[in-house]
């Protein structure tokens, strides 16, 4: 078992799952995204770095609808305004720290693309900021490009998981970086790819038994201390 608020775990690697479908079907072993994940029910914010347009920079065609990634739907068949372009961008989602304090620990995390061979690819890092330090983001992994040579509508999915125990736990935010924007480097494909869901599957982030004893044991310490204070006042 994992040190509650370190991330990711210690000599676990993330493994990097690829799934196609040459058609407008959801690929992989689902048949459906997912309606009940973190971004479904413990998202506090999401938010984003450059503006639409700007010759192919930021956000192709598409303003940025970051609510169209976590809304439950696939999309598909060309639909522009089912998806997003991402393009030398982060985006950056901040799950809900008042519901839990503690942060989430995180099993998964799947994108799903779809659109023509130009537009299908993925290619992104995946960073990840903690509870401790909500504002500091760390790397959690960079995925392998993964680009289906197909000549037709082409649907993707990249899912990420851990050789062992969760990606990751006592985490604050997730941000996706893609391309190098900073350095004006292309993104996988032509103006972005067509992402259409993103998917972080996970639950509360529980304590250590042993920090919940010692916090435990502090409080107590503190109410004790303060009893006698109280009786020798008398």
């Amino acid at each position: 078992m994992g040190v509650w608020g370190l991330s990711p775990f210690v000599g676990a690697a993330v493994i990097q799952t690829n799934y196609n479908s040459a058609n407008t079907a959801v690929p992989g072993p689902e048949s459906t995204v997912s309606s009940t994940d973190l971004l479904q029910t413990h998202l506090a914010s999401a938010s984003h770095s450059g503006d639409s347009g700007s010759g192919y920079r930021y956000f192709y065609e598409n303003p940025a609808d970051l609510s169209l990634l976590t809304d439950g739907q696939f999309g598909g068949s060309y639909d522009t305004e089912a998806s997003v372009f991402p393009n030398q961008v982060t985006l950056t989602f901040a799950l809900d720290l008042d519901a839990s304090p503690q942060g989430y620990t995180i099993s998964s995390i799947s994108t799903y693309a779809n659109w023509d061979e130009g537009r299908d690819g993925q290619a992104y890092t995946v960073e990840y900021s903690l509870v401790s330090a909500p504002m500091t983001f760390l790397t959690l992994t960079t995925i392998t490009t993964f680009n289906p040579d197909v000549s037709t509508e082409s649907s993707t999915l990249v899912r990420l998981t851990s050789s062992s125990g969760p990606l990751a736990e006592g985490v604050a935010s997730l941000r996706f970086v893609f391309g190098n924007y900073a350095a004006n480097q292309s993104a996988v494909e032509n103006g972005g790819t067509a992402y259409r869901e993103f998917d972080v599957v996970g639950a509360v982030t529980v304590p250590e038994p042993s920090s919940a004893l010692l916090f435990g044991s502090g409080l107590y310490l503190l109410t004790s201390r303060r009893s006698v204070k109280a009786r020798n006042a008398l």
